[in-house]
């Protein structure tokens, strides 16, 4: 009774194992990374810098799963970060005048969608739209918003890609860029013929944070008309700060008060690219001051800073 009993059962489980394996094997591999279908209006930023801050939330756009705005989001970002993100990036990457854009549905959740269907009939978060409708946009910050105010400076410790739009009519733009690893600066934008000079000083190792974006580099390039970049290695710099380099190295915060682990102090930066422009080109101090200054420690994978965003004007004592 014992054999009669257990070969069923035995067989019918070996016929399960062969079936699952035959399933499994004619089955497409999944993917290893994110898609979008149709690919041909898709766009795939990997962890592409914010553009709100947050204290709550990362300083890249990583993740979102809930509407709370005012508590830690354990590396991911908050609600308000992710609709600026996205709000920003249609209107400065896309043309598509702010005033054409409002939010209509914000769906968020921490479970994995397999599959999930979201359909615009269905609605959004209601937390999430009462929190976020109307987007209140933030003011855009700037040490001056004033055309004599014309030094743009980007850094971050990993470097990567980046592209500055020139999306203001500011004449005599000067553009200084500090960071550790290799970078690729584009300059595009209506105004881009107002720039003047983009001036690297960094440390430019040979390391890639930007995967494709940076395929085939080895060493920092500028993209701009002939005659506009200048590359500058390991360049000294011109204010002595117990907190940071004797040399420019790389710049990832705003601290003038701290140890910033052997890159350069906000102050140094500024007062590295203030005394290159005064020197080089002819530009008298009272005809150079801080437009704006960007600095975070996150790889460009790659970013897009456009003047009319604004940014921090961190440095104390420069201007």
């Amino acid at each position: 009774m014992l054999v009669a009993t257990r070969t069923p059962f035995v067989v019918e489980a070996a016929l399960w194992a062969r079936t699952t394996a035959l399933i499994r094997t004619s089955l497409p591999a999944p993917p290893c990374t994110t898609t979008i279908s149709p690919a041909a209006i898709g766009v795939i930023n990997i962890s592409p810098l914010i553009t709100r801050a947050n204290s709550f939330g990362s300083e890249t756009i990583t993740c979102g799963y809930t509407c709370d705005l005012s508590s830690n989001q354990g590396g991911c970002n908050t609600a308000d970060q992710v609709l600026a993100y996205f709000r920003d990036y249609v209107t400065s990457t896309l043309g598509v005048l702010s005033s054409s854009l409002r939010l209509y549905m914000y769906f968020t959740q921490y479970s994995c969608w397999k599959p999930t269907t979201i359909s615009l009939s269905t609605g959004s978060t209601a937390a999430c739209c009462t929190a976020l409708t109307p987007p209140p946009p933030p003011p855009p910050l700037y040490c001056a918003n004033a055309s004599t105010h014309n030094l743009v400076i980007i850094s971050n410790y990993q470097g990567g890609a980046v592209t500055i739009n020139i999306d203001q009519n500011i004449s005599n733009i000067y553009i200084g860029v500090t960071t550790y690893q290799i970078t690729r600066i584009t300059l595009a934008g209506d105004f881009a013929a107002n720039v003047r000079k983009i001036i690297y000083a960094g440390m430019n190792a040979n390391t890639n944070c930007a995967g494709p974006f940076l395929s085939g580099t080895t060493t920092t390039t500028i993209v701009a008309g002939a005659g506009i970049g200048v590359v500058l290695n390991q360049p000294a710099t011109p204010l002595v700060d117990a907190f940071g380099s004797t040399s420019m190295q790389c710049a990832y915060s705003c601290s003038n008060s701290s140890s910033q682990g052997g890159c350069n102090t906000a102050n140094q930066v500024a007062a590295y690219f203030r005394q290159y422009v005064t020197n080089n080109f002819a530009v008298s101090s009272s005809n150079l001051a801080l437009y704006m200054y960007e600095t975070s420690s996150s790889c460009w994978r790659p970013a897009t800073f456009s003047l009319s965003r604004g940014s921090s004007c961190c440095p104390a004592n420069v201007g």
